[in-house]
């Protein structure tokens, strides 16, 4: 959502409702209480204050116009990194007995179910300090506690290395993970991929994490492009509402731990099969509007 373009009605609580003349049946609910700041194009916007899509009109189509995309900003775990998948091995085999009882027989999918619910209870975690402000803090404070793994092994989406190397010398590429600063930069290190990028964000660079904006809008600073030039590519409905929150266009990808339906409601204008097949979609003969 261009800001310049939104109209807003003040609410209790200091939020705002914003709408947008050209996201017809988009409603967003923002926080206003900090202080404006001026983008390096001379655009005035304000940190944080897009909190989340809160309701996307049942049905609306976003229509995905990779012409306008200048720069694609990467989510880490279930988009570049594949993340948990040894995990997800693991479960679906013990799985085993109980296949018939599970929806479709299908152990894989139950099994990556799975780990998503066990990774909620971290999401929650950081939605305190998301509130506080205090993420760079938590980012400390658990690189303290927990050691480092100097030899610990990663694995990229089967076909990301291509992709990012086939779209280097077009966009400009960034990361914006809610990961630790030590972890993401170990990951895109040991893998090879960290020259691709010219900026990250992670849990350390901003006092509010995704699904809050301020990651998309601080790489966003640091490239020097707008956030409406600016695609977010992830596999989770905080990926999508980050995006959206900061006036970018968004990818969901289905190579991590979201589904589908889901990314479409939380307001993805593209879903795609997998990271890898972004490519595609940026080409030359698809920079035309495109429906989800």
């Amino acid at each position: 959502m261009n800001v310049k373009e939104a109209w807003h009605e003040d609410l209790p609580g200091g939020m705002s409702k914003r709408s947008s003349p050209s996201a017809t049946g988009t409603l967003v609910l923002v926080s206003t209480g900090s202080a404006p700041t001026s983008s390096p194009q001379g655009r005035t916007a304000r940190h944080g204050e897009f909190c989340s899509v809160s309701r996307l009109t049942s049905g609306a189509s976003h229509t995905f116009d990779p012409s306008k995309v200048r720069a694609i900003i990467f989510d880490v775990d279930g988009t570049l990194r594949d993340t948990d998948d040894e995990l997800v091995t693991a479960i679906s085999r013990r799985l085993k007995p109980v296949a018939r009882l599970l929806p479709g027989r299908d152990r894989d999918r139950a099994a990556r179910r799975i780990v998503m619910r066990l990774e909620t209870p971290a999401n929650l975690m950081l939605g305190v300090p998301n509130v506080l402000g205090a993420c760079r803090g938590v980012n400390r404070l658990a690189e303290r506690l927990v050691h480092a793994r100097p030899n610990a092994r990663f694995r990229l989406v089967p076909g990301v290395a291509e992709m990012l190397q086939s779209l280097a010398g077009r966009y400009t590429l960034a990361v914006a993970s809610s990961g630790l600063d030590r972890d993401t930069r170990q990951f895109l290190d040991v893998t090879g991929i960290a020259t691709q990028f010219a900026a990250v964000a992670t849990l350390g660079t901003c006092a509010r994490t995704k699904p809050r904006p301020d990651p998309l809008r601080w790489v966003a600073s640091e490239l020097g492009v707008l956030l409406d030039e600016c695609l977010m590519v992830g596999d989770t409905t905080v990926d999508i509402r980050a995006g959206r929150a900061a006036g970018a266009q968004t990818v969901g990808v289905l190579c991590g731990f979201g589904e589908k339906d889901e990314l479409h409601r939380s307001g993805a204008h593209l879903v795609i099969s997998s990271t890898a097949d972004l490519a595609a979609h940026l080409t030359p003969d698809s920079r035309r509007s495109v429906q989800s």
